[in-house]
């Protein structure tokens, strides 16, 4: 029996496990009055009990009171035991230190123990209604929402720290490059001083190296097309080289130029390079002109298998027109004299 809210509480509890619970009004509140109260309510109880059948007629039963110290001797003188009903007196100020409550009771109302308790662990039945725990569920949803801003705040503080960090060491960083650029420009300085002097600035100086690196890069070396030449001359072995004429640069002909001299003449740009190759044909006695233009259509065919190439005639083996029959029996080859050839070549310089 416990004394809360005007009114002793009443529970009647069997191997740990609560089986009746009521509330019966204390009409005095006096430590004369609750001590009757107590052993007055404490012989009803048992009686209704019996009558509920929750325990037997004979059967004896233990009381515990919860009281505070300066009431015990009063409850003591009241409250008898009997042959099936014993008295037992426990301290609320032992009870709530063993509860944990760090702020003991004054008097004998346990309100404070049991909300301490309640707090601690909760029961699992719930008899409030949804309306009735609506403050709860607020709480607990401004609970959940100042955890989360929390652990957010918390998070940022550390990228914030951490970015922070990161840009402190970066300025040492720059702070000790600048002093190294410093340091090194100082340095190149005094080494420039001990060169002889010069009759231009260091500005102009490195202006005219940049712009002959610059040159150096961009002229061109006629090692390349003699490769690719080379390379064509493996597939036609009938053909004789006479001279290879190089330049550096693009010629601005047409398609097909009016002579070889004006091919050769023509200005050249600066980042193309060129070669007029002069060669024959010779095949023997018994070729024929469809033969000759075989094997310098081999070589053109050749030069062109390369994309980086554009390759030009200049002068074919025979003066082929439209509309002209070739016959192999045409003058016999006139005599069967080497035929001669002209082919430009072009390549754009770093292809």
């Amino acid at each position: 029996m416990t004394i809360q809210d005007q009114s002793i509480r009443q529970s009647y509890l069997e191997k740990g496990e609560l089986h009746f619970s009521r509330l019966t009004p204390l009409h005095q509140s006096s430590i004369a009055g609750m001590a009757q109260t107590f052993s007055t309510e404490s012989l009803k109880l048992q009686q209704y009990l019996v009558s509920q059948r929750l325990i037997a007629r004979r059967q004896p039963i233990t009381a515990y009171l919860m009281a505070h110290a300066n009431a015990r001797v009063a409850i003591e003188s009241s409250c008898a035991d009997t042959e099936t009903l014993s008295f037992v007196v426990l301290d609320i100020e032992d009870c709530a230190r063993k509860c944990g409550l760090r702020t003991l009771p004054a008097d004998t109302r346990c309100e404070s123990i049991f909300l301490d308790l309640l707090a601690m662990a909760a029961p699992r039945a719930q008899f409030a209604s949804d309306e009735q725990r609506h403050d709860y569920y607020l709480s607990l949803v401004r609970s959940v929402l100042r955890a989360v801003g929390a652990v957010a705040l918390f998070g940022s503080v550390l990228l914030s720290g951490r970015q922070f960090l990161d840009a402190y060491r970066l300025n040492q960083e720059s702070e000790a490059l600048g002093a190294e650029t410093a340091l090194a420009r100082q340095r190149y300085d005094e080494i420039v001083r001990t060169f002889p002097p010069i009759p231009t600035s260091n500005e102009s100086l490195r202006a005219v190296i940049n712009r002959y690196a610059e040159l150096e890069r961009s002229s061109g070396s006629p090692a390349y097309l003699y490769r690719e030449i080379s390379r064509a001359l493996d597939s036609a072995a009938s053909v004789e080289l006479d001279g290879i004429e190089w330049k550096s640069g693009a010629l601005e002909l047409s398609r097909i130029p009016v002579n070889a001299d004006a091919a050769r003449n023509a200005p050249l740009a600066a980042d193309q390079e060129s070669a007029i190759v002069r060669g024959t044909l010779r095949l023997g006695p018994d070729s024929n002109p469809r033969q000759v233009l075989a094997a310098f259509n081999r070589l053109v065919d050749a030069l062109k298998s390369n994309p980086k190439l554009t390759v030009e005639v200049l002068l074919q083996p025979f003066d082929v027109e439209s509309g002209k029959a070739l016959k192999g029996a045409d003058a016999d080859l006139e005599e069967n004299q080497p035929r001669p050839f002209k082919v430009q070549i072009r390549r754009a310089i770093g292809s």
